[in-house]
């Protein structure tokens, strides 16, 4: 006998056979709202872990002051040490999650570990008594953030079928820079009055919450049912796919070229959220509250390109994927100018809605190679190359916003100034857009070396 699973559409179904996960309250037979009350569950549990990844930027000089630090020692402990150590364990995490995903068939459950992971630490915050202490608590956060992001994935796309993800896909990245936008928000508005700790306990305790939430209230989804095929209940396939990125994915020079531009592209990010909220609140005299809403914006224009971008970028890669590199190359370039701005303006004299405008312009812009390359890097490799491909990717992404903070360091350590480290560590966004105009030439070959593949076309067909 067969059941049958409706997913987001009741126009698209799979049948399958009964399963364990089915008979344990699994994604069989769910109703509307069930499905809405798994995505409202999901959209939260990313809004809270993103909201925790720059909460200490607003702060920092504050932070510093409190525990007896120099500028010097703040900027390198709290704005380099600090947000290098936050990123860079999030690539291991990011592969550990992704194969432990994988191969398990709980992953509701391991997705709320790894929240958790991230939320105690989170609250714990609150009570550090020296720089050590927050060392250790915001290393803990950036491991669980590099982990919930292959799980939340992984759970994505078995949820939803392939005529919902590219707008599923879009909701996320919303969400997620909301969640940053947000954090920030809290954490610039809430220190003058209640002091840089509270926020700890605003964020944290909501993400815990939210993900006893989700591991009691969504059901484990059936892995490959949405595509009209399951995998085992042993997982064999999971472990068979699951394996060390593999030295193939460096013979396709679509992948090079990302790569060659993620360490370096991702650098000025870290450089951002390390250090950019607390140089207008300091050096620039906006202070902390207006110096948050700037920050604010850039995470908004980023949410808002993430949206603009992939629906571009879709139309684009059906009528002439060669314009999708153009596309992406130019508007990082384009990007490097309104940051700049910011920066070598006199911004404590200059009206509040001029520096949030060019905040949420460049974010906007800048969003481009983060909202379309993880779709070409699923286009241009086999299928069974890209688990390996976006692994790689991944881990040059984290070494760079990892790399940033203490670049950035560096650079006031040798100039005294964070002004020129930020327009140093700006810069670099105009070689990843050089880098990035590439694709024009390499991507729509690789895609349609790609395809050649048995069994590609029908793959990307239920990606599309």
């Amino acid at each position: 006998m067969y059941n049958e699973i409706v997913y987001a559409s009741d126009e698209e179904s799979v049948e399958f056979e009964p399963t364990e996960a089915e008979a344990h309250g699994g994604v069989g037979g769910r109703s509307k709202w069930r499905i809405w009350c798994t995505s409202v569950l999901l959209i939260l549990l990313t809004f809270w872990v993103f909201s925790d990844q720059s909460l200490l930027a607003p702060n920092l000089t504050a932070i510093a002051r409190e525990f007896g630090m120099t500028d010097q020692e703040r900027d390198w402990k709290l704005g380099g040490i600090q947000s290098m150590l936050f990123f860079v364990v999030g690539g291991p995490a990011s592969l550990l999650a992704g194969y432990l995903a994988d191969i398990l068939e709980r992953r509701i459950l391991l997705i709320m570990v790894f929240t958790i992971m991230g939320g105690v630490p989170c609250v714990c915050t609150y009570f550090v008594k020296n720089f050590a202490q927050i060392l250790a608590t915001r290393t803990f956060s950036g491991f669980s953030l590099g982990g919930a992001l292959p799980i939340l994935f992984s759970l994505a796309g078995d949820l939803y079928p392939s005529s919902h993800r590219t707008y599923v896909s879009g909701v996320f990245a919303l969400v997620s820079g909301a969640g940053q936008g947000v954090g920030l928000l809290i954490a610039g508005v809430t220190a003058d009055k209640h002091g840089w700790r509270l926020v700890f306990l605003i964020v944290g305790i909501p993400m815990i919450v939210v993900a006893i939430a989700v591991c009691v209230f969504v059901p484990e989804p059936v892995k490959g049912a949405a595509d009209g095929h399951l995998q085992s209940r042993t997982g064999q396939e999971g472990r068979e796919r699951s394996r060390a990125p593999s030295l193939s994915v460096f013979r396709v020079l679509t992948n090079n070229l990302i790569y060659a531009q993620a360490t370096l592209g991702c650098l000025p990010w870290g450089v951002t959220f390390a250090f950019m909220t607390d140089y207008l609140a300091q050096d620039a005299g906006l202070g902390t509250v207006k110096a948050t809403t700037v920050a604010t914006s850039f995470s908004v224009g980023y949410s808002i390109g993430v949206l603009l971008n992939s629906m571009i970028g879709q139309k684009l890669q059906n009528w002439r994927p060669s314009l999708i590199g153009l596309m992406i190359g130019s508007l990082t370039i384009a990007g490097v100018f309104p940051t700049i701005f910011i920066v070598h303006s006199d911004a404590g004299h200059l009206p509040l809605w001029i520096l949030q405008a060019m905040a949420c312009i460049g974010a906007c812009l800048l969003s481009a190679p983060g909202s379309i390359l993880p779709s070409i890097l699923i286009n241009a490799n086999e299928p069974s190359s890209r688990g390996s491909a976006a692994a790689v990717f991944n881990l040059f992404n984290d070494v760079g916003k990892g790399l940033g903070p203490i670049f950035g360091s560096l650079i006031i350590e040798l100039t005294g100034s964070r002004k020129s480290a930020l327009m140093w560590c700006f810069s670099a966004w105009l070689p990843c857009g050089l880098i990035l105009l590439g694709l024009i030439y390499s991507y729509p070959r690789d895609w349609e070396t790609a395809k050649m593949e048995k069994g590609a076309i029908e793959l990307l067909d239920h990606g599309a």
